[in-house]
């Protein structure tokens, strides 16, 4: 099978090596195509550094990736649930290839008519924007704000947050304030122009930036407010992210307010997103689609929304 290989540091080569077989409790996936968040971007950059010996443990076999959407083509012993034809999506390590095994806790049903450009945007940015909700308490009424509305995770969260019926605030650079307001924010603001944490008080913070001061972020907040933190620009190329989630989860050992984000795949959280997609209610927002050998171009670039790696030919340099 055709692969997109990690062979260095910040290089990246497609290879034809041995499809998988599924074990117990696994299936095999035809893979049709898979989301390019964030998480993969560092691993193929190696950052940060001091995560290198994780991510290369990870890369045993060295394919990237970890979205996938497709059909069943093998099952393993013991699976019941699904069968050989089935259409899926879910999340699993080395899904950048042809055909991709998962266990059968990281996947769900997929309605036919979704399309796989979609669906790819699912499983590890539309599980982790619901389960930070879920952390967040956000409900009907809540002041909720999205900082890094325009990404991945963050364009998802936003509206999820309008169909619980909160009331959403985008941060994110002023290029996408028009997209934002589509999706359902009632407000948008350039994080270049205006600091977030003097317009609380919030009810729920979902940080993807991680870029205001950690006591700015929770002095926002209402009374039973919360802060979910997920990123963090203090660490440098060597430490990334670590020294302020570090800090906030300390924080939170006396400060119920402050928690890290930590997401990871439900078969019943990805058949809500999956059903919020069919509904109408969420809609992915696609910003590239790319071929396997050309993927190189979208670890290099920052469109806003989802990038896609389609399997199944379909491309498309600036998808909706």
């Amino acid at each position: 099978m055709r692969a997109i290989t990690s062979v260095a540091w910040g290089r990246i080569e497609m290879a034809d090596l041995p499809e998988p077989l599924p074990g117990a409790g696994q299936i095999r996936v035809r893979q049709e195509a898979s989301g390019i968040g964030a998480g993969d971007v560092l691993m193929a950059a190696g950052r940060p550094w001091i995560a290198r010996p994780a991510f290369a443990a990870m890369l045993r076999p060295p394919i990237l990736g970890r979205d996938v959407v497709g059909v069943v083509d093998a099952v393993g012993p013991g699976v019941t649930g699904f069968a050989v034809g089935d259409r899926v999506l879910g999340e699993g390590p080395h899904a950048w290839a042809g055909a991709v095994v998962l266990d059968v806790g990281s996947a769900a049903h997929l309605d036919p008519g979704i399309p796989a450009e979609a669906a790819a945007a699912l499983p590890v940015s539309g599980v982790t924007a619901l389960q930070a909700l879920r952390m967040a308490n956000v409900r009907t009424g809540s002041r909720l704000v999205v900082v890094g509305a325009s990404g991945g995770v963050g364009h998802l969260a936003v509206q999820l947050g309008v169909h619980v019926g909160a009331d959403v605030t985008a941060v994110c650079s002023a290029a996408h304030h028009a997209r934002m307001r589509e999706l359902g924010a009632s407000a948008a603001l350039d994080y270049r122009d205006v600091h977030w944490t003097d317009r609380g008080p919030w009810d729920a913070v979902l940080d993807l930036a991680g870029e205001r001061p950690v006591a700015a972020c929770l002095a926002s907040l209402s009374p039973d407010g919360v802060y979910v933190s997920s990123a963090g620009t203090n660490g440098g190329p060597v430490l990334g992210p670590l020294p302020r989630l570090l800090g906030v989860a300390l924080r939170g050992r006396f400060d119920r307010r402050a928690t890290v984000l930590s997401a990871s795949p439900r078969t019943e959280d990805l058949a809500t997103v999956a059903e919020h997609v069919r509904t109408g209610a969420v809609v992915p927002w696609i910003s590239r689609v790319v071929a396997p050998e050309d993927v190189h171009e979208a670890l290099d670039a920052h469109p806003g929304g989802k990038q896609v790696v389609s399997f199944s030919g379909a491309r498309s340099p600036h998808a909706g």
